[in-house]
C-alpha cells in the first residue's frame, strides 16, 4: 500500500533530503520521499524518522549547522563527517543497527549518543566525557581521532575499547586507568 505523506510529513521529508543522503539497504541514495513511499523509513506521530533499513549520510548543507534539523529513532547508520560544527547529538537515534560517524570540531559533550550501535567514529577534545561509550549496548568498537589532526588517539581509544564489553560494570576500572594516562579531562560520563 502507497503511503500518502501529511503536510507535516512533508516538511519533514523535505527537511530530511535538504540535509541528508538516504541510503536503501543495498547503500544506494535514494529521495526521502521514495523511502517514505516504499516504506524504507516513516515518521512518528511525534515527527521523529523511523527508518532501520535506511542509513544517513549528512549533506554539505550542513557543515555549518549545530544542532540536528530532524529527529530520528531509528536508522542503520549514520555518517554525520560533514556537520562539523554540531554543538549537541540530540535527535540522534536511540538505536543505529551499525556505525556512527561525528566528526564535529565543537562538540563537547557526548550526551544523547545511541543506546544501542555497533561502531563509533568521532573526535575527542581533551575535556570531552567518553565513559558514556561504555553504557551504549552491542558497542563493539569506537575509533577516536584528535580534532586538530583528524588523527587517531591509540592510547585512548585502546583503553576504552578494553572496557566495551564490561558496561557499567568497568566504568571506573576505565576511569582509574584513563586518569592513571594522564586523560582526566576525558575520565568523565
Amino acid at each position: 500500500m502507497t503511503q500518502i505523506p501529511t503536510e507535516s510529513e512533508w516538511a519533514i521529508l523535505r527537511e530530511l533530503d535538504k540535509y541528508f543522503y538516504c541510503d536503501n539497504y543495498q547503500g544506494t541514495p535514494v529521495p526521502a520521499l521514495t523511502a517514505f513511499i516504499t516504506g524504507l523509513l516513516t515518521i512518528t506521530p511525534g515527527g521523529e524518522i523511523d527508518a532501520s533499513a535506511c542509513g544517513f549520510r549528512a549533506r554539505p548543507a550542513m557543515k555549518n549547522l549545530t544542532h540536528l534539523p530532524v529527529r530520528f529513532t531509528w536508522c542503520r547508520s549514520m555518517n554525520l563527517s560533514a556537520a562539523r560544527h554540531l554543538t549537541t547529538l540530540e535527535g540522534l537515534p536511540r538505536t543505529i543497527n551499525w556505525g556512527l560517524v561525528i566528526q564535529s570540531q565543537d562538540l563537547t559533550s557526548l550526551a544523547h549518543l545511541p543506546e544501542s550501535c555497533m561502531v563509533i567514529e568521532l573526535l575527542v577534545s581533551a575535556d570531552m566525557g567518553l565513559l558514556r561509550l561504555l553504557m551504549i549496548k552491542d558497542l563493539e568498537r569506537v575509533d577516536l581521532r584528535d580534532p586538530s589532526r583528524k588523527t587517531e588517539v591509540p592510547k585512548i581509544k585502546e583503553i576504552i575499547n578494553r572496557y566495551l564489553t564490561q558496561g557499567k560494570a568497568g566504568l571506573s576500572a576505565c576511569a582509574t586507568e584513563l586518569i592513571k594516562a594522564g586523560f582526566k579531562g576525558n575520565a568523565k560520563l
